[in-house]
């Protein structure tokens, strides 16, 4: 049983407008079009430019192909912007299931979590630990330390 649920009335709205103003029609044809990675990949590359590189998702029409897209796409891009989506996620954008393809173009619109149970938010550190550094001076007795 899928734990998706349906957008909010205001979340609805909020992605209508987006759609139009990027020029989406959501209909049958689209959305099976959608349930493959590469549309939703040409939509971030707009939008994040060098994050998504298209050369890695070929287009593909058997659901067990596009979840493999949907894996890779997960793996490269979905990660870097501290989305993490669960394999029955995947599984339900590979078959093109309607709540789970509007819940990740509200999340595209907005860069807000819908809600979700299986839209992960995974957070990544990009700090390094300080570490020390000992420097010795071979001329000299003295020894010094410092932090990065």
């Amino acid at each position: 049983m899928s734990s998706i649920r349906c957008l909010r009335e205001k979340e609805r709205d909020v992605l209508d407008e987006w759609l139009v103003k990027n020029n989406i029609v959501l209909d049958a044809r689209t959305r099976r079009e959608f349930s493959d990675v590469l549309p939703v990949a040409k939509i971030l590359k707009n939008k994040y430019g060098r994050l998504v590189q298209l050369q890695y998702y070929v287009p593909r029409s058997s659901q067990a192909l596009k979840l493999v897209n949907w894996i890779v796409f997960n793996e490269k891009v979905l990660k870097c912007l501290h989305v993490n989506l669960s394999r029955e996620t995947m599984e339900d954008l590979s078959k093109g299931s309607t709540w789970a393809l509007d819940s990740l173009l509200y999340f595209i619109a907005t860069g807000k979590n819908p809600g979700l149970g299986r839209f992960v938010a995974r957070p990544r550190s990009f700090s390094m630990p300080k570490q020390q550094i000992v420097r010795c001076d071979p001329d000299s007795s003295v020894v010094t330390e410092t932090q990065i």
